[in-house]
């Protein structure tokens, strides 16, 4: 295989990832016929012509990924599992509450069904701000600023703190890239990880709400494990999925119809 197609096929697995472990990078190389010292010396021409990021175990994407699912499209895939996560997410509310909002599209399915008053609703979401704002149960919305990331419309800021000083949340609502084997989860976004990880700080209550797609995947920006939350709510697809790591926490399986 000629050189400049053996890495087009590499680039394309890491691109498609967007986060490789080694150990699964190399098993795939050698499915395709590249043994693995080859493997690693194209890693490394990879790595010099800024296609890649190598770090310890694992291989980051630099190159825009055109298959990424772009935020509108993510909110049409499998629409009725989102939903049924959020009418059972609903029902963890409490009148009055103060709470955060995540991104993410069943967040906002969650909180365009908010029957409950809620004191104040903060989120760094564009989407979710306005899903809040024309909900006439939420008194007051709360937009935290910064820097926008047009794509997902998404607020995130390095001073973090400094807005949400004097707050806590009676309840945190986000959700996730990926939850691994030991149930680790992960959020996709780096410097939106400062902003979670605060918020969730503050929170009495922490609620997972994340669709059986995302079991047993690695990911790359760790944000909590799943022994930190109080509550996981998931479809019923998520039965067959959940490990041991996972199975002791407070899990609500949404009813599909």
């Amino acid at each position: 295989m000629h050189k400049l197609k053996r890495k087009e096929i590499l680039l394309q697995k890491i691109v498609e990832k967007n986060f490789m472990s080694s150990k699964d990078f190399l098993e795939y190389a050698q499915s395709n016929g590249i043994n693995e010292s080859t493997a690693r010396r194209d890693l490394k021409e990879l790595e010099k012509e800024d296609k890649i990021t190598l770090t310890f175990g694992g291989i980051i994407s630099k190159v825009e990924n055109e298959l990424e699912i772009g935020r509108i499209e993510k909110a049409q895939k499998e629409l009725y599992k989102k939903v049924a996560i959020a009418n059972e997410a609903i029902k963890l509310l409490k009148e009055n509450d103060v709470i955060f909002c995540a991104p993410g599209t069943t967040i906002e399915h969650f909180v365009k069904k908010i029957d409950k008053k809620i004191k104040v609703l903060v989120t760094n979401s564009f989407p979710v701000f306005l899903s809040a704002w024309n909900n006439k149960n939420i008194k007051d919305v709360f937009l935290l600023g910064g820097i926008f990331k047009e794509k997902s419309q998404v607020f995130y800021n390095r001073d973090t703190k400094k807005y949400l000083e004097g707050i806590k949340f009676s309840n945190a609502f986000f959700s996730c890239y990926s939850i691994d084997y030991e149930g680790n989860i992960y959020d996709d976004f780096a410097p939106e990880l400062d902003v979670l990880i605060e918020v969730l700080k503050r929170s009495t209550v922490k609620n997972l709400l994340v669709d059986s797609s995302k079991f047993v995947n690695e990911g790359i920006n760790q944000l909590i494990s799943v022994n930190d939350i109080n509550n996981l709510i998931t479809d019923q697809k998520a039965k067959g999925l959940i490990t041991e790591k996972i199975e002791y926490l407070n899990i609500v399986f949404s009813k599909e119809n």
